[in-house]
């Protein structure tokens, strides 16, 4: 298995005008392949290639998360990125049907989620949070950990 993680590189995750920026992200497709199969390798090992709902965190231009769709083919994957132009991207790149991309914030509120995000409570059977956790500033870690705990069964994270 060729091994796959990646680096969210942020300027103004707000503006839409980033999209050249989120297309430019895309030259280091490569190295992001190589350091997501890691994780990857660990889900498969761990035997998380037949559960039914996955969250991507982070999910940038989405293709990490296609590769995770391929791997676990019976999955409806939901993947979230702050970036609007970002899930533009992923959006645009997009091949495969049962991935939903999402625009959010992991760290707000539960309450201010997207409810579709707050339907998936106590559902989600695996969390691909991939270089996320090191660009949530450190008092917003508790919020995004607290969401997180009431989305999943299992959650790998790889921090930078």
């Amino acid at each position: 298995m060729q091994l796959l993680t990646y680096r969210i590189q942020t300027t103004n995750p707000y503006r839409k005008e980033n999209l050249p920026r989120a297309k430019a992200y895309g030259k280091f497709k490569g190295q992001r392949i190589q350091d997501a199969g890691c994780i990857i390798d660990r889900i498969v090992n761990d035997g998380f290639t037949n559960v039914k709902t996955v969250l991507d965190i982070g999910c940038a231009d989405g293709l990490v998360t296609q590769e995770l769709s391929h791997l676990i083919p019976e999955a409806r994957i939901h993947a979230l990125d702050i970036d609007p132009a970002m899930i533009d991207l992923a959006n645009e790149l997009d091949k495969v049907d049962k991935i939903k991309y999402i625009l959010q914030d992991i760290t707000v509120v539960w309450d201010d989620l997207d409810p579709e995000l707050q339907a998936l409570e106590d559902k989600v059977d695996l969390i691909f949070c991939n270089y996320v956790m090191n660009w949530i500033k450190p008092k917003d870690r508790p919020q995004a950990m607290r969401n997180i705990s009431r989305l999943v069964f299992a959650a790998y994270f790889s921090v930078g």
